[in-house]
């Protein structure tokens, strides 16, 4: 685990494919996808939730994936949990990155992107004097799940809904 969280960033530039501003432009299509499927309607299957399919290329997500796998330490206040599903004859099927806390999540992205960049305000928005904020606890994680044979991204996540007067209006 390094000392300093810039160090881990400077891994992205030190690639050999130009791949900083295609994270970039992902990770910013990926925030005003989220930012826009927040709403206060219900859908039937799955309540109070997002889903979401982006297309992405195998290096950009494994130099992603690689980066934020570098913060798998559980007692450090930045965590994510990486995995790597295999299939039956031990090739990679799909990547999972799943954040348990809003502050890595925002942090992260907001590194990802650039530096000077406040991803926080994506992840709320005011529809109708409601309050629609993403949620990101154990029970309900905010994921990146990578299909290696599709080339696709499913962005799943969850958020809550609070009324003028301060009352949650969903579970």
């Amino acid at each position: 685990m390094p000392n300093n969280g810039n160090d881990v960033y400077a891994d992205v530039n030190s690639t050999n494919v130009a791949v900083k501003p295609i994270i970039n432009h992902f990770f910013f299509n990926l925030l005003t996808n989220v930012h826009r499927r927040l709403n206060t309607k219900q859908s039937y299957f799955n309540p109070w939730a997002f889903t979401f399919k982006l297309t992405l290329h195998n290096t950009i997500f494994l130099t992603i994936f690689n980066v934020l796998s570098k913060f798998t330490d559980s007692s450090n206040r930045l965590y994510v949990h990486t995995e790597s599903v295999k299939d039956s004859k031990g090739n990679t099927k799909e990547l999972v990155i799943s954040f348990h806390q809003l502050a890595p999540l925002e942090y992260h992205f907001g590194k990802l992107i650039g530096s000077d960049f406040y991803v926080g305000d994506f992840f709320f928005k005011d529809v109708n004097r409601n309050l629609v904020n993403v949620v990101c606890r154990p029970d309900k994680l905010f994921q990146l799940k990578y299909n290696v044979k599709k080339h696709s991204c499913i962005v799943s996540g969850f958020f809550k809904v609070e009324n003028e007067y301060g009352c949650v209006l969903s579970t």
